[in-house]
């Protein structure tokens, strides 16, 4: 958790980092144009996963099956899934640019296209890494992916100003650097790598990745769908600061990522009921204390972050991020417990909970945006996030026995805890 704890606040910085040198040279509508470019192709990942990254997780950790066999079978499909997936995009581009995409030329999406395969890759072998709890590990390939990024993005963006179709390039190289990575290291821990399709565990792996697939896709929508409309609406200006409040607010889900990842490999690989009894509380509440100092933060800073980083130009960001704050703070709790839920094998009430949160974003959306821009935005994000926790804590405490307090409220063994742990990371503080 240490290690994790410290590698994303690293990738946060260089993250925050990166999100101002795209911001600062592409300016409120050129950084507008290169998130939804970017968008595309993480949706139709998304879309074009079934469920095998939940899938790989949950059965590595399980170990019912030889690794080598999973990672053969995940780099088989991912070539299959990356070819089918840039037909998807094509057909997408030309058909949607005038509603989803509207002002940003045919051209950048489709070169964005090439996002596509490259993220089926990554995602097909990095996943193994989290199953099998390599810690160090994965979080190594998220630290190489952001700072080649950054690193890229000053080059392409400052040095040669290149423009949107830079930033995506830029994307490319880092994604695809630590996809390469990614792989070496999964290759290893399995050792060796089989790539022949296996039935039993493409059945295996389907038959659990649907489910979860279907509250992943919900979950995506649920949290980019204010893009898209925001676009649709009121243009790619509008949705380039409206990403900006975003990317810095989401800053805030650090603690809840890492807790979320942390537990759903340690629920799904426990054979003691007793572990997943105290262990998802503990983390939750920890994640909703923690998140909500961090927000209320950013909230209070909000107008000086985003002038500071951003520049005067990007000052309308800062009362998107502040719309989002409350939502923010419950999904976080949120995430920790559907990841107990999938890890559980229960993906399906991740769905429940999913249609219902989609569904009111969108209404929301399409209700505020026209009448208060990119803050109605950020509104019925919070609202729709709300109902998610609200929906998760409900599906938790009917499978855990736990009561909801548990999730929310610290508990008097909470602080012996902590300084057993800090004294574990801190050998000084004994």
């Amino acid at each position: 958790m240490a290690i994790t704890m410290g590698s994303r606040l690293i990738a946060l910085v260089i993250g925050l980092g990166a999100s101002a040198v795209l911001a600062r040279a592409l300016g409120p509508e050129g950084k507008g144009m290169y998130a939804l470019a970017v968008l595309l192709p993480s949706m139709i990942v998304a879309l074009g996963s079934f469920g095998l990254d939940s899938a790989t997780i949950y059965y590595t950790a399980r170990e019912e099956i030889s690794w080598r066999i999973i990672l053969g079978n995940n780099v088989v499909l991912s070539f299959v899934q990356g070819f089918l997936g840039i037909l998807a995009g094509f057909i997408i581009v030309r058909v949607f640019h005038e509603n989803l995409f509207k002002d940003i030329a045919i051209s950048i999406l489709n070169f964005s296209l090439v996002l596509i395969p490259i993220n089926f890759f990554f995602h097909s072998v990095r996943y193994i890494l989290w199953g099998a709890q390599r810690v160090k590990e994965f979080n190594q390939v998220i630290l190489i992916q952001r700072g080649i990024f950054f690193i890229l993005s000053v080059v392409v963006l400052w040095a040669f100003n290149m423009g949107v179709i830079g930033a995506i390039g830029a994307t490319f190289i880092s994604i695809l650097a630590a996809a390469v990575l990614a792989f070496h290291w999964a290759k290893m821990i399995s050792g060796g790598v089989v790539l022949s399709l296996n039935p039993v565990y493409i059945r295996k792996a389907f038959t659990y990745g649907f489910q979860a697939y279907l509250a992943n896709i919900l979950g995506f929508l649920n949290y980019r769908a204010d893009m898209f409309l925001v676009n649709w609406l009121m243009g790619p200006a509008a949705a380039g600061l409206y990403g900006t409040g975003v990317d810095i607010i989401e800053r805030g889900w650090l603690i809840s990522q890492v807790a979320g990842a942390m537990i759903f490999p340690r629920v799904a690989a426990a054979k003691n009921s007793r572990t997943k009894l105290l262990l998802t509380p503990l983390v939750a509440r920890t994640v909703f204390w923690i998140t909500a100092g961090g927000v209320v933060v950013l909230v209070f800073i909000s107008d000086w972050l985003v002038y500071f980083l951003y520049s005067e130009a990007f000052l309308p960001a800062a009362r998107a991020l502040r719309g989002l704050a409350i939502g923010v703070i419950s999904l976080s709790v949120g995430r920790v417990l559907s990841n107990d839920i999938a890890g559980r094998g229960r993906p399906v009430f991740n769905i429940y909970v999913g249609l219902a949160t989609i569904v009111v974003n969108v209404i929301l959306n399409f209700l505020w945006i026209p009448r208060y821009g990119i803050e109605g935005a950020a509104w019925a994000s919070s609202v729709s996030y709300t109902i998610s926790f609200l929906g998760a804590l409900y599906f938790y405490c009917r499978l855990s026995g736990n009561h909801w307090t548990m999730i929310i409220f610290p508990q008097k063994e909470d602080l012996v805890i902590y300084y057993k742990t800090m004294v574990k990371i801190l050998p000084f503080a004994k």
